[in-house]
């Protein structure tokens, strides 16, 4: 389901970071826990060096919380609202002496999260409507250049298609 064309159209240089936001994309809206192929897919990215946070609207001890020792996975977890959430991605790139924001990718469930975060910044965002293939949706991600995933697989597959950092030579 992702839009391929888009993903031709990525940098090729290495991502450096993902950022998730939390409710709908790690964990389930309600308080019924963490997705168990969502926690797959951060060790996958953090085996792979993959620096990761959390960027969410959620109350960050809420976050903390819910993710228990599993925090221990991201490198920071951030609090921004909707479209601001680029002010957070931001400070996670600050904090983690990242030097390029072309290589975040950033994603969230809510579109309307999405392009000010595409816009303000040159962040890579990626939808995730988890089991909603809403023709509308795909239509504007694919209008806007965001790559468009339904399952976890789907977006797992996508975001392990990307070139890893590099390794630092010795």
């Amino acid at each position: 389901h992702l839009l391929q064309r888009e993903v031709k159209s990525r940098p090729p240089e290495p991502i450096d970071a993902v950022c998730f936001d939390f409710k709908g994309i790690l964990a389930d809206s309600g308080d019924s826990g963490l997705y168990p192929e969502m926690i797959d897919l951060v060790k996958e990215l953090r085996n792979r060096g993959v620096m990761l946070a959390v960027v969410s609207s959620a109350d960050p001890y809420a976050v903390r919380e819910q993710l228990g020792s599993f925090q221990k996975a991201f490198d920071g977890i951030y609090h921004g609202h909707g479209g601001q959430k680029h002010h957070a991605i931001e400070e996670f790139v600050l904090a983690s002496r990242l030097t390029d924001l072309s290589r975040v990718v950033f994603v969230d469930d809510v579109l309307e999260n999405l392009v000010p975060a595409m816009e303000q910044e040159p962040i890579y965002g990626v939808a995730f409507q988890r089991g909603i293939d809403d023709p509308r949706s795909r239509e504007f991600c694919g209008k806007k250049g965001i790559p468009f995933a339904v399952t976890s697989e789907e977006l797992r597959r996508f975001l392990c298609s990307l070139p890893a950092p590099e390794s630092p030579t010795a």
